[in-house]
């Protein structure tokens, strides 16, 4: 995950972040990466699938205490699919999830 921001936000250190990032629902091009990766959404989001394909995203969703970021990409993507690559979603089991309520 790539975020170029356009300018320097409350809270921002620098222009451009690198992280990476988690597809959590292939089908509808879901991904999840750390908030510091994508501090906010006023910026330009770039994936990169399978270090091959760069794929725009934008940004749904930015929790205001936890630290993760969502992001959305279309997985019809023109380039992705004449690449061939295959999308896969990280599973996670809900079993095991937690929550910080108390």
């Amino acid at each position: 995950v790539k975020f170029i921001a356009p300018h320097l936000m409350d809270g921002m250190h620098a222009h451009s972040f690198t992280g990476t990032g988690f597809i959590i629902d292939a089908a509808k091009g879901i991904v999840v990466c750390s908030r510091n990766v994508v501090p906010c959404s006023l910026g330009n989001v770039l994936l990169s699938v399978a270090s091959e394909v760069q794929v725009r995203a934008e940004v749904i969703y930015i929790h205001p205490m936890l630290t993760f970021s969502v992001l959305k990409f279309d997985p019809r993507n023109h380039d992705l699919v004449s690449a061939g690559i295959e999308l896969r979603e990280l599973r996670l089991c809900p079993t095991n999830l937690k929550t910080l309520d108390k």
